[in-house]
């Protein structure tokens, strides 16, 4: 009987754990359910309507193309570094989301926008392939829209990240404005590709550092308000 009721008990704590754990995650489960479904979609609609292969869009694409495990290997590096400076945009607004006079909010919640929009565009090569592709336009008609981006960001974001620690992100501004003049005025040759994709991967990795730095620093900011 004795141990009937302490199961009763184990089972009512159990219920009671999962009840809370899922008040205090329910958004993030749902948005991990509407992701999940999402690409399922995806998939299936790509296997209904244009006749893909679901293994091409689910597999490893080393595996699906024959590849070695090396190729791309400093391309991957630049999208994962585009991921982790996304990434901690997203927290550093999160954390200031509670003080957004903070000139560092506005500059968090742009710099991570556009943050996102290259991590996709370099991912998925929307400039290069994708969006031509699409529309029947030329890629320097997208380049010239990221160069609009690029200074709107700048006329946003200039002011307040000059109350940073601004050398990171200068340098990175300097890479990607470099390889960015690369792809625009030189002739598509493997010297010239190999320029400017060393000279993108270095700003993709300054802008992660500046992001770390931005970071840093209102991380410090926030434990001194609780002190």
């Amino acid at each position: 009987m004795n141990l009937l009721r302490m199961e009763n008990r184990i089972e009512q704590k159990v219920v009671v754990h999962l009840r809370l754990q899922w008040q205090r995650n329910r958004y993030l489960v749902g948005g991990a359910t509407l992701i999940v479904a999402c690409c399922v979609a995806v998939v299936w609609l790509a296997a209904r309507l244009w006749h893909i292969n679901p293994v091409i869009l689910l597999r490893d694409i080393y595996v699906v193309v024959g590849a070695e495990p090396y190729a791309g290997l400093i391309s991957n590096i630049g999208v994962l570094g585009w991921c982790v400076a996304a990434t901690i945009w997203s927290i550093t607004v999160y954390l200031l989301h509670p003080h957004r006079a903070d000139p560092r909010y506005g500059l968090a919640v742009s710099a991570g926008v556009i943050t996102a929009i290259l991590l996709i565009d370099d991912g998925w090569m929307l400039h290069e392939y994708l969006l031509p592709q699409l529309t029947g336009l030329g890629e320097k008609v997208f380049l010239a829209g990221y160069a609009l981006l690029a200074i709107v960001f700048a006329g946003y974001a200039l002011p307040r990240m000059l109350q940073t620690d601004y050398l990171l992100a200068g340098i990175a501004a300097g890479c990607l404005g470099t390889s960015y003049l690369i792809d625009i005025v030189l002739p598509f040759t493997p010297h010239h590709t190999l320029y400017e994709d060393l000279a993108k991967f270095s700003g993709i990795i300054f802008w992660a550092a500046y992001t770390l730095s931005v970071f840093r620093d209102v991380v410090k900011t926030q434990q001194g308000r609780l002190l």
